[in-house]
């Protein structure tokens, strides 16, 4: 059986993907007239989610969700099940005189932190994972 706290993370990494492919759709856009940069924006749900209904965990010391969302709640089946990331096109910031709001530089400097945190999320992950292996070898 695998943790509420893996599949919250899970939910996270889905988040980073969908902002990852955002990004590179963005970055493959750059020179589209009147394109609307994307954005995915989901860890404030997703702390929404955790905090309505939380559960006794681990110390916030040792919490994947308090270093990556200042958050030390678990999150629940519930949040689990509904949680979606969201994708808002943005017009209007930084346009370019052809209507075109991407910067290459903002791009791929949000790119590179979407994919450390997403890293960041697996290594989680696979510790969990780890630790369950342990346990299930030691019986």
């Amino acid at each position: 059986m695998i943790s509420r706290e893996v599949r919250g993370l899970e939910r996270a990494m889905d988040g980073f993907a969908a902002r990852f492919a955002a990004q590179a759709n963005n970055i493959a856009n750059i020179n589209t007239p009147q394109y609307a940069r994307q954005d995915v924006r989901f860890e404030d749900a997703l702390i929404s989610a955790i905090d309505s209904e939380p559960s006794p965990g681990v110390a916030e010391a040792q919490d994947p969700f308090t270093n990556l969302f200042g958050s030390a709640a678990r999150p629940t089946d519930d949040m689990l099940e509904t949680f979606k990331p969201s994708t808002t096109a943005t017009k209007g910031q930084g346009m370019r005189r052809d209507g075109n709001g991407v910067s290459l530089e903002h791009e791929m400097s949000q790119l590179v932190q979407s994919v450390e945190k997403y890293n960041t999320l697996a290594t989680q992950i696979a510790t969990q994972y780890r630790t369950f292996k342990f346990i299930t070898d030691q019986k």
